[in-house]
């Protein structure tokens, strides 16, 4: 009670905060409070938030409540979009469980919201919590919590806004993989690693776009040609006197078989007890592909490598130098660390290690992946792991690894060179134990000499310019200004919002593709769910499980006894892509996807009443995220002037660039599929884009078609449109002509509609 007792006089503190984000935001802060203390006043500054704001907890007592601000300083009404819901919670920590104590909610309007009283926009959201209620927790946890010594909080705001488009990084992921859904065999490459006799698969394609070393590898007789392998048997089982192929070494050679540090090999064993090879067994292919065999890397690292080329994702594991190696129950080790992170979802490519990372990295000249391994080491060093990085293999054999090492212990010179593991790494150099150590030493000494003789002037005092929001990494920024160069009192300052930070690690978008397809690398042909499109001949391809994940209607259908050919019901409906399914098919003619005989089990769903175009554009983006729309038909009239551009043109025009990747579809079939499939996040992309499209002659089009008789939110959406610009609207051609249809028939599907 005592110690406890002498807690309470501590300053309150926020021990940790985290934030998850992209469409979702989380913001999770740990609290270190005694509730009870009457003078309870204070402010803890959030940084990293990835939304406009300068943010700050502030956490308040007062006589009979507690008060709980979430500020964000003074913003713009609507800053952060138009359908933004906000959630605070508040719980007390127990035996490592959160246990509620409040809750407040703010349900999906424009915010920051616009407080129509002082007509301004409000800066903060208040969570208040009776101290009524703390007590209540004390009687409700048989006291088990006792405020006046509990000192252990968790505030958790989640910030949901509904999408309107796909994210930049989306349109990245589609170009790595523009084709994977018209194939069931999405491979041609195997890489085989020899001591586990377990494969990694990938496509040619894809790693010739990523890696220049692996395109010219590829193009050469390097990698072994395997034509329609008959009966292949295992490794293990190659018997004397017969001759396993000789498939090339892709990373022999780049090692000479040296050992490296951190290699990930106890990562390897760590996947292989949960994942035995027999899950890695090679099918029986009937096509031809490559083989390239690994012998000097972990197979968890070039499968943690071969995920990031697809998404963008990556996790690192600690640096062996940051962790003992303890058997000890009581540390924590580098292995119990990786442990935990695949605890959650071991399907997930295991973290690794991000000097192993950077060695491959650097052999297939991935200058992306090479930042992210810098930029993490650069976050792990310690005064107690610097020297050990200083004198190891990669310092040895990589300028930019071994500088970054150098910076920090300049930097921190003082406090690493007083550290027990300076002492223990200079005296392995002085043994002559370290090959490669004197250069190091010798670069070493020649930036401090040069720090000491020209110290760093002391700096002026500089504010820090904060960039909101959390990024990708690589920018294009475009200004359009309205002004008068021969103004000479022109002096006008414009805000620039929404400007998004470097990115030094993979984006939260990334994370959300690679849970989507955690194993695509593992088998040979994961697909097998085919969807058949008799009008044209044509097959679109995917997985069984990653659609069941995707689509809840599409987990019903695939786990019911449905016969083998199903149609998927559908009605006849305007925008149903057929136009775009016509230009597909003359520049891909059917023949591209003729079925391949298949040797493993497949489901075959009849698609009769859905564009194929529509179809794999939903498929694209439940794997990435991506989805391009196409205009209305409405907004292109069919008594339009002959020299105006067309729907066809400017879907055509839109596919030039790049026709390997889905066609641009109508937002209007889409939504249909998508309400079919019970896909909320793209019903929002598609009523956005409708929203975005309409104008006063195409609404009237649009307010009496099939989709808004038969989908509530499509119809209020040209209602709120109408509404808006009733008297342009009401005016135009279009409106006469279409009212005057209704008018004519009493049977109209809308008549009580324009009854109203």
């Amino acid at each position: 009670m005592a110690a406890l007792a002498a807690q309470n006089a501590a300053k309150p503190l926020l021990v940790k905060q985290t934030v998850e984000g992209s469409f979702h935001h989380t913001i999770t802060c740990d609290l270190d409070l005694n509730l009870m203390d009457p003078d309870l006043d204070e402010r803890f500054e959030l940084d990293g938030v990835p939304l406009a704001g300068n943010w700050t907890c502030d956490v308040d007592r007062r006589a009979d409540c507690l008060d709980i601000a979430l500020n964000f300083g003074a913003l713009s009404a609507g800053r952060w979009g138009p359908q933004i819901r906000v959630v605070l919670r508040f719980f007390y920590l127990r035996d490592g469980q959160q246990v509620p104590l409040e809750e407040a909610a703010w349900e999906r309007c424009s915010a920051p919201w616009l407080n129509p009283r002082l007509g301004v926009a409000c800066n903060r959201y208040l969570l208040d919590i009776p101290l009524s209620k703390v007590n209540d927790a004390t009687a409700a946890s048989s006291s088990a919590f006792i405020p006046v010594e509990h000192r252990a909080y968790r505030l958790i705001i989640d910030i949901h806004s509904r999408p309107t488009k796909p994210p930049l990084e989306a349109v990245r992921l589609i170009r790595r993989m523009p084709d994977t859904d018209l194939s069931a065999f999405t491979h041609d490459v195997r890489l085989f690693f020899p001591r586990q006799d377990a494969d990694l698969w990938a496509k040619s394609s894809v790693l010739a776009r990523a890696s220049p070393y692996l395109k010219t590898l590829l193009a050469s007789d390097f990698a072994e040609s395997v034509a329609v392998p008959q009966k292949r048997k295992r490794t293990a089982g190659v018997t004397a006197g017969t001759a396993a192929p000789a498939a090339a070494n892709a990373d022999a050679l780049a090692s000479n078989g040296q050992g490296f540090e951190d290699s990930d090999d106890e990562t390897d064993e760590l996947y292989f007890e949960k994942h035995p090879t027999l899950q890695h067994e090679r099918d029986e292919l009937q096509h031809p592909f490559k083989v390239i065999k690994i012998t000097a890397t972990a197979f968890t690292t070039y499968r943690a490598v071969l995920a990031y080329l697809r998404t963008g994702f990556i996790a690192f594991a600690p640096l062996s130098s940051t962790l003992p190696v303890s058997d000890a129950t009581d540390i924590s080790t580098r292995k119990s660390r990786i442990e935990a992170a695949i605890s959650a979802n071991s399907s997930l490519p295991y973290p690794v290690s991000p000097k192993s990372t950077y060695r491959l990295a650097h052999l297939l000249e991935i200058a992306s992946l090479q930042t992210l391994c810098l930029a993490n080491l650069s976050k792990q060093l310690t005064t107690d792991c610097a020297p050990t990085e200083l004198f190891s293999d990669a310092c040895v054999c990589y300028d930019a690894w071994r500088n970054v090492v150098l910076d920090y212990i300049v930097k921190n010179c003082d406090a690493v060179t007083k550290s027990a593991a300076w002492t223990e790494a200079t005296s392995r150099v002085e043994r002559d134990e370290v090959p490669g150590a004197a250069p190091i030493m010798l670069e070493l000494f020649k930036r401090k000499v040069l720090k000491t003789a020209n110290p760093a002037p002391t700096p002026l005092e500089h504010k820090l310019v904060k960039f909101d929001l959390e990024g990708h990494f690589h920018y294009t920024f475009t200004v359009d200004l309205e002004l008068d160069l021969s103004d000479p009192k022109l002096n006008k300052e414009f805000a620039l919002e929404g400007i998004e930070s470097l990115g030094t690690r993979p984006t939260s978008e990334a994370e959300v593709l690679i849970r989507r397809m955690p194993a695509l690398d593992l088998a040979a042909t994961p697909q097998n769910i085919r969807l058949f499109f008799p009008r044209h001949e044509a097959d679109l391809w995917t997985d069984s499980s990653f659609l069941s994940r995707s689509s809840p209607y599409l987990k019903t259908l695939l786990s019911s006894d449905f016969a083998e050919s199903v149609t998927v019901p559908s009605k006849h409906f305007d925008d149903s892509d057929e136009e775009a399914d016509e230009l597909y098919f003359e520049a891909h003619p059917p023949s591209q996807h003729e079925r391949d005989e298949l040797q493993q089990p497949y489901k075959e769903i009849k698609i009769t009443k859905t564009a194929f175009t529509t179809y794999r554009a939903v498929l694209a983006y439940l794997r990435t995220g991506f989805i391009a729309f196409a205009p209305l038909s409405s907004t292109f009239p069919a008594d339009a002037d002959a020299a105006k551009p067309t729907r066809a043109s400017r879907i055509e025009a839109a596919v030039s660039s790049d026709p390997s990747l889905p066609y641009p579809v109508s937002p209007k079939s889409t939504f249909r599929l998508a309400h079919l499939l019970e896909l909320d996040e793209l019903q929002h992309f598609c009523l956005a884009n409708f929203s975005k499209q309409l104008t006063v002659d195409c609404a009237p089009y649009e307010l009496f078609s099939d989709t808004s008789i038969c989908y509530d939110a499509w119809r209020k959406v040209v209602l709120d449109f109408i509404v808006d610009n009733w008297d342009a609207v009401t005016s135009s051609a279009s409106w006469k002509t279409e009212t005057a249809k209704v008018r004519l028939r009493e049977d109209h599907p809308l008549g009580r509609f324009w009854l109203r």
